[in-house]
């Protein structure tokens, strides 16, 4: 399952509005009952459909996706395997590409899905962790989708595990069927900073199975203070302003050892061609047919509809049916 938007200041008003109106419903029915002597039992039980409602509007309000592999569906695709990794780690807040690293890369994503409309693309998320952001599809309206959602609230440590990910999209990798002629690609998108060591091991899967390695870098070598959502600049543990700068030598190294390329994203230069015509230039076959597709979509009527049916029962029946003996009002 995936979100389309995240938790903003929207959901959490709503949360907020939600007990503070609930706190002040339940301190009256307690002040009511204390009066009258009476139980105000049933109306407490009153809250649990309510609040269940109520989670499904926010999940509603958050628009989550989901879908199954459909193994008989019939597309139009190539057999090239594309898999983006996309840093998302705090720095990639930074705005020395306007109107941010990520804000930046996601830009780029789409336009490359927009061209390859018959190839396989698959995104891994990755800080201080690794996961699958979307599984392989063809739908470029569901990629588009999805990586709109990309953002940097996935890991709450910090960190840039680039194992991690190369470890996941091989493992990826190897549960697709290969057929003759098919061809993988990882497009890695990173500003470089804070690394974890990719192992010799990784290195040589990636020789091993000739997988088209493209490593970009995203940002500035003079680099930029990160901001959060506040507007207010990041501090390190030291007090100190955090600068976050494009760091190249260990994306060069890695590329150097696994055959692959190095390419760079500033603000005058864009290797969007380069990547282009690296997907072009992979060996696949087109027209292939019968491969597995992912199509998850916009699910949010489900909860949606859900809670307004819950709603309607808790406004069409009295509260007498969860205690017959209460005689408090609702």
């Amino acid at each position: 399952m995936f979100w389309n938007k995240n938790i903003s200041g929207v959901e959490y008003w709503f949360i907020g509005i939600f007990f503070t109106v609930y706190l002040l419903y339940f301190l009256k029915i307690v002040y009511i009952s204390i009066k009258l002597k009476i139980s105000a039992r049933a109306s407490f039980l009153k809250f649990l459909p309510r609040l269940f409602a109520f989670s499904l509007l926010i999940i509603a309000l958050l628009e989550p996706s989901f879908g199954n592999y459909d193994n008989n569906a019939r597309e139009n695709a190539s057999n090239k395997i594309i898999y983006f990794l996309v840093d998302v780690s705090k720095s990639m807040d930074a705005k020395d590409i306007a109107p941010t690293r990520l804000e930046k890369t996601k830009n780029e994503l789409k336009k490359i899905v927009t061209y390859f409309p018959m190839d396989r693309f698959g995104i891994i998320a990755f800080a201080s962790d690794a996961i699958v952001h979307t599984s392989l599809t063809t739908d470029t309206n569901i990629l588009k989708e999805l990586i709109g959602t990309l953002n940097t609230d996935y890991f709450a440590t910090a960190g840039t595990n680039l194992e991690a990910s190369f470890k996941l999209c091989l493992e990826k990798i190897n549960e697709t069927n290969f057929l003759n002629g098919t061809s993988a690609a990882i497009i890695a998108f990173t500003d470089g900073e804070d690394f974890s060591d990719v192992s010799e091991s990784t290195i040589n899967d990636i020789k091993r199975k000739r997988i088209n390695l493209f490593l970009v870098g995203v940002g500035t070598k003079n680099g930029s203070y990160i901001y959060d959502k506040d507007g207010k600049i990041l501090k390190n543990k030291n007090g100190s302003f955090v600068n976050t700068k494009l760091e190249t030598e260990y994306l060069k190294s890695i590329g150097a050892q696994t055959n692959g390329r190095y390419l760079e994203y500033t603000n005058t230069n864009s290797p969007l061609n380069d990547i282009i015509e690296g997907i072009e230039n992979l060996k696949g076959v087109k027209n292939l047919q019968s491969v597995n597709a992912s199509k998850p979509g916009n699910k949010y009527h489900y909860p949606l509809i859900i809670a307004i049916f819950i709603i309607c029962i808790d406004l069409l029946l009295p509260i007498q049916i969860f205690n017959l003996n209460n005689k408090s009002g609702n």
